[in-house]
């Protein structure tokens, strides 16, 4: 160890283990002040030296149980744009609590203590935030490297979002899996089909009025569960994508039902027996109808925004088989149209960092 200028302070290993072992399981503290901490390169002017970034690991709680999947944590790193690693099970596919993802904070800035998720239904919800191995954290302005006392920035804005709650245990994820979607189901678009214009990843701040602006500006399409009763149709009927239905609306539903819908679109693969005709009406009735027989032929469960529609005429052609009533089990709930909002593996809105590592 040897001090350098401007108060950094230069640490030597004997090998590259014990340095990944140090620098890889920040955030380290000294007397609760947070390290920071770069790789030694050459060249480097520590009198000119200024660094505010610390990687941590962050846990969401309070999430559904629907939403504690790898798919969903996928998708949130990708949202966030900065994520240092996200963990996965080695096995198992037991629930858990909370997702867990390694993030880089900038400590000028206060910590988010909450992320904004949009459900299904289109209601938009807070979900409590905690980070593990927390430096010293002042409950006044959330900001890491001082205390409540020695507080300059709080003055008469003062906020009750910040608490010892913020701090989380440190684990392993290993000994506390979550499931793990079939490999399919890590990426549902498909990428012979065109990407719909509309998508855009989307991060929110702290400021409402921010998340009202751009609820207004993206307009996608969800589904939810619907309102009114459920029927069932009498005798063997299938479920198959209208012709008319746009190309946009029919990718997000077939999105979902490969997705949270958990149908199983495996023969419209590649090389499954159903990917040809290549086209995403093929595409997308194979998908509905194995939803629509999982969920008991009910009319919901052939709503899909209204690009599907019922039919006795049985659609299988050549090695291509659709399932009737009875040949496979139950799965996820139905959905339907809802107003414009966000899709939610597609675009989570979160209060997380304001400003992450490129």
């Amino acid at each position: 160890m040897m001090e350098l200028a401007n108060g950094f302070i230069l640490f030597s290993f004997s090998n590259n283990q014990e340095f990944r072992k140090f620098f890889d399981n920040q955030p380290w503290s000294f007397t609760g002040y947070p390290l920071l901490m770069i790789p030694w390169q050459p060249d480097i002017l520590v009198s000119e030296l200024k660094l505010s970034l610390l990687p941590v690991w962050a846990q969401v709680h309070a999430l559904p149980p629907e939403y504690l999947t790898l798919e969903v944590i996928t998708i949130l790193a990708g949202n966030i744009g900065s994520t240092d690693t996200i963990e996965t099970p080695a096995k198992g596919f037991d629930k858990g609590r909370f997702l867990r993802l390694r993030i880089t904070i900038d400590i000028r800035y206060p910590l988010r203590p909450i992320v904004m998720l949009t459900l299904l239904s289109g209601e938009s919800k807070p979900f409590p935030v905690t980070f593990e191995k927390l430096p010293m954290v002042c409950y006044l302005c959330g900001c890491l490297g001082h205390n409540e006392k020695n507080c300059r920035n709080a003055e008469d804005n003062i906020s009750a979002i910040y608490g010892p709650w913020l701090r989380a245990e440190s684990f392993h994820l290993l000994s506390w899996p979550i499931p793990v979607p079939p490999p399919f189901l890590a990426n549902p678009r498909y990428p012979h089909h065109p990407e719909p214009k509309h998508r855009h990843p989307w991060i929110c701040t702290m400021e409402a009025v921010v998340q009202e602006k751009a609820d207004a500006a993206i307009t996608t399409t969800t589904f939810s569960p619907p309102e009114g009763n459920t029927t069932f149709l009498e005798g063997t009927t299938w479920c198959v994508a209208l012709p008319g239905a746009s190309q946009v609306d029919l990718q997000n539903a077939l999105d979902w039902a490969c997705g949270l819908g958990m149908a199983d679109c495996s023969p419209i693969q590649s090389d499954g027996p159903c990917f040809e005709p290549d086209t995403l009406l093929s595409h997308a009735s194979y998908a509905f109808n194995n939803y629509y027989q999982q969920n008991g032929n009910s009319d919901i469960a052939c709503n899909f925004g209204g690009t599907s529609t019922p039919t006795k005429i049985n659609p299988s052609y050549a090695n291509c088989i659709y399932a009737a009533s009875g040949n496979v089990a139950s799965s996820a709930p139905p959905f339907s149209d809802s107003k414009p909002c966000f899709i939610w593996w597609e675009v989570i809105g979160i209060m997380l960092l304001l400003y992450l590592r490129s």
